[in-house]
């Protein structure tokens, strides 16, 4: 924990008990440089430690706001389990925070506009298990976790649990136009007006 001229607290999440070096050399307590995906052990890694911080952030939050993030492959891959903001966006929505989505810039948070606006039911392809198992170790990490019991959130559940919230739901501290405004535009005075207006009325 450390906190710097009262502007930001940082708060270190302990890895998973599992994750030691039993499982593969290179998962220390602190690994003294960033820790490479060269096999499925140090991405199962990455996806448990990830998915446990985003876990703790939902926890310690009131609400979140959601920015690009990406889906590979353009940029790079990800590390976790499935891209980072597409999983953030789903545990906020799954533990009912409200989620200020800010869609016009593209990336994750573009696709889950995407998918809330979309009119015919239709799935992003960067949303799918299909599109995401290219990832480096995606099928090896994803019967890792089967063989470990892990669960594995899949990308329907996923989808679908973003999709039934709707535009209220996924965000009731703002209007269902002032969310479909927020998921679509991309000029920053309104965005954070939207965003501002809607914290305002956070209990």
């Amino acid at each position: 924990r450390a906190e710097f001229d009262d502007m930001a607290l940082i708060e270190r999440v302990e890895r998973p008990a599992d994750i030691d070096e039993n499982l593969h050399p290179a998962l220390v307590a602190e690994p003294g440089s960033h820790l490479a995906v060269d096999s499925v052990w140090p991405r199962y890694a990455w996806a448990r430690g990830m998915t446990a911080l985003r876990v703790a952030q939902t926890a310690a939050t009131g609400a979140r706001v959601a920015l690009g993030g990406r889906t590979g492959p353009a940029g790079s891959w990800y590390l976790g389990r499935v891209p980072g903001v597409f999983e953030e966006i789903a545990l906020a929505v799954r533990a009912g925070q409200p989620l200020f989505l800010i869609g016009g810039y593209g990336g994750a948070a573009g696709l889950v506009a995407e998918l809330l606006t979309a009119t015919d039911r239709a799935v992003p392809e960067q949303l799918t298990w299909e599109y995401q198992r290219r990832a480096p170790f995606s099928d090896e990490l994803r019967g890792l976790y089967e063989q470990r019991g892990e669960p594995w959130w899949d990308y329907p559940e996923m989808v679908e649990t973003i999709r039934a919230a709707g535009p209220e739901g996924v965000n009731p501290l703002l209007s269902a136009e002032q969310n479909r405004e927020l998921w679509q535009t991309s000029d920053v005075g309104r965005i954070l007006g939207l965003v501002i207006e809607g914290l305002r009325r956070l209990d």
